[in-house]
């Protein structure tokens, strides 16, 4: 079975940037779930929202004995509900140039996750040798281009999940811009009432699909 690192598209990144150092930091759920709970918090009400628009759960308002005061039950409040694991498996990496070596130019993290996702948890891939000519403001904020490789790994995160009998992939746009990039990749709104929700009223903040 493919690996969810298998995703990562390093010939393209360093065709684009050069050598660079990766430092991967959680190569299991578990590892995942202890190194980043806010990475593990996000994907869980991601999860929660769909949960909820499926009428899964009784009551929306449950989440609350866990959500935002005890992170580390999260993981342990969805498996009960779900009657196993939320979250079956994760990779999680920074990838550093020689250009700016204390700053990671990217960070992946990669979730397999209810209902029957390839999560991408968190993405950021800049070209840290341009810097924007005005760099943007506000929520999603960014200071440099982009490194041009999204497609790159979202073929390879298309490959893992089809290799592994996965119907989606799923994510959370961070900021407006963010939503541009994904709707030009074929990402949909997600279906949950917290998701449409949140496009209508912020522009941001809401999950999107990309069914395969």
């Amino acid at each position: 079975m493919l690996r969810l690192s298998d995703a990562i598209p390093r010939d393209a990144i360093r065709a684009k940037i050069g050598d660079f150092e990766e430092k991967v930091t959680a190569n299991t759920a578990a590892e995942y779930i202890e190194r980043d709970p806010t990475g593990m918090m996000t994907t869980g009400l991601y999860g929660w929202d769909y949960a909820v628009a499926q009428q899964l759960v009784d009551d929306d308002q449950e989440i609350g004995a866990v959500y935002p005061a005890r992170p580390d039950l999260f993981p342990g409040f969805l498996d009960k509900k779900w009657g196993r694991p939320f979250l079956q498996d994760a990779f999680a990496t920074k990838l550093y140039s020689p250009i700016m070596p204390d700053y990671p130019f990217a960070v992946i993290e990669l979730c397999q996750c209810f209902p029957d996702d390839l999560h991408i948890a968190d993405v950021e891939l800049s070209d840290i040798r341009r810097k924007l000519e005005q760099p943007q403001n506000g929520i999603g904020a960014r200071g440099y281009h982009g490194l041009g490789v999204f497609g790159d790994l979202l073929d390879g995160v298309k490959m893992v999940a089809k290799e592994r009998g996965l119907s989606r992939i799923s994510l959370i746009a961070a900021s407006p811009q963010a939503h541009a990039v994904f709707e030009r990749h074929g990402f949909k709104v997600g279906d949950g009432a917290l998701s449409a929700l949140a496009y209508q009223q912020l522009g941001y903040s809401h999950a999107m699909l990309l069914k395969l």
